[in-house]
């Protein structure tokens, strides 16, 4: 059921067991005052849209509070639920009330309020009307939207919702869906199909892995495997390992192996909470089968408000038996997880480490680059000796360094020299970073060029 309460008709007078003599609007202002604010919000919003069902002869309509997730993105949605000449239309004003009040729309941050106006819409078609306030929630220092939403039945509220569900599935196709805990801040980028298997550096072991265990996982054979035996069909992977290895690439690369399914990609703003939180999961759930990624796991427990037990409650309640529900997540520092996080299949019963890249991978890595050709055999097995220990983060570093040093002499071309020289720079910083944070003077960057003058 998505309503948590709901008003008919017969609302109860705010003033009953007050004495006649305390029954002014001046003397209801302190009681009203005294009330939490949720609650005077809860009611004020209610009444507003009473008063917009009373005018247009829907006074039978019931009021539901739901979750603003499914409905926020209603508004480009209209033509394709039927309902293209539905418009939004403002809030009455009332002193009582108050006065929404507008936004500035500010080219630097976005979508701001004024790009969903607060208002009812009334969706004739679906017998919904769907109303939307904006409240400024002091402790995250957010602007948050508030949905009600009145039928006849919540009958008709569900029937809309599952065809926005449906629709966005269709839309969800090629493309990751930035979730954010913030649903009106949500975003939509295109997945990069040039990622694929033979694009990586990878090990042989893992991509084996990989490919077995989770490249199959929405592939029908296997969904028929969880449906004859009756279990819960959902997977948990985590991928963890020293940043800079290719974590959130193998991530792509399963998106991409994976086009039709919709794939939402949680990043967290400040205020990202277990309220938050919880939401993603619903929607994560409604559109399977869907894949949910979770990137810095440890980060999110210690920098987010978000408590492990709450989190590890949610998964455990996911039963999902028809459309599957990949988990993916991603750790740097594995160590500081939670114990319970990894000790119960069904949170993440698949954990690959990524390591930084063997000889092999790193002479790989360097082959498809730009320095093959600018090493002999020897510097060659130098530069593959010099990086050991480094990731594909450094050794992307090693060529810029190297470049650098051919720009600052108005070089086209690297050499040896540059390579080398480089290559002992990122390693040398690389060790320093471990033993601490390094010194003003690392060649990162254009800090080796810092006082020099490039001839003209």
């Amino acid at each position: 059921m998505i309503s948590i309460a709901k008003t008919r008709p017969e609302r109860p007078r705010i003033d009953a067991g007050l004495s006649r003599s305390a029954r002014s609007s001046h003397d209801l202002i302190p009681t009203r005052g005294s009330l939490p604010g949720g609650l005077v919000l809860a009611g004020q919003f209610t009444g507003q849209l009473r008063a917009f069902l009373d005018v247009r002869g829907l006074a039978g309509w019931e009021i539901f509070f739901l979750n603003g997730g499914h409905l926020s993105d209603v508004d480009a949605c209209l033509s394709d639920i039927g309902e293209a000449d539905a418009v939004w239309e403002p809030h009455r004003r009332d002193f009582n009330a108050g006065e929404q009040p507008g936004g500035l729309s500010d080219p630097s941050d976005g979508e701001s309020v004024a790009d969903r106006p607060a208002g009812c819409l009334h969706l004739r078609e679906h017998e919904v009307v769907v109303a939307r306030w904006f409240f400024f929630d002091l402790p995250h220092r957010v602007w948050a939207p508030v949905y009600l939403c009145a039928a006849p039945s919540p009958d008709r509220y569900h029937r809309l919702k599952e065809e926005l569900t449906q629709l966005r599935r269709k839309n969800a196709q090629n493309v990751w869906q930035v979730v954010t805990g913030e649903t009106w801040r949500d975003e939509r980028i295109e997945r990069d199909k040039r990622e694929s298997w033979d694009s990586l550096i990878l090990a042989p072991d893992i991509r084996r892995r990989l490919e077995a265990e989770v490249g199959s996982f929405f592939s029908a054979p296997v969904a028929g495997l969880y449906r004859d035996l009756n279990i819960p069909y959902r997977r948990g992977l985590l991928l963890y390992g020293p940043p800079g290895n290719g974590k959130t690439s193998l991530i792509r690369v399963i998106g991409n192996l994976n086009p039709t399914i919709p794939g939402l990609l949680l990043r967290p703003g400040e205020s990202f909470d277990d309220n938050d939180l919880k939401a993603v999961i619903d929607r994560w759930r409604e559109q399977a089968p869907a894949i949910l990624v979770i990137e810095d796991l440890d980060w999110l427990f210690h920098s987010a408000r978000l408590n492990v037990s709450t989190f590890l409650n949610m998964l455990d309640g996911v039963d999902q038996r028809d459309g599957g529900l990949l988990l993916i997540a991603t750790s740097n520092n594995p160590e500081c997880l939670d114990p319970a996080i990894n000790n119960r299949p069904g949170r993440f019963d698949l954990a690959i480490e990524v390591k930084c890249p063997d000889a092999g991978m790193r002479a790989e890595f360097f082959r498809r680059g730009s320095l093959a050709g600018a090493c002999g055999p020897r510097a060659f097995d130098k530069l593959v000796s010099l990086s050991a220990g480094l990731s594909f983060s450094h050794l992307r570093e090693i060529e810029s360094q190297s470049g650098l040093s051919a720009v600052q002499e108005s070089r086209s071309s690297r050499t040896e020299q540059d390579v080398l020289r480089a290559a002992e720079r990122v390693a040398d910083t690389h060790a320093e970073a471990r033993r601490g944070f390094p010194a003003p003077t690392a060649p990162f960057g254009l800090g080796p060029m810092r006082g020099t003058r490039i001839a003209d």
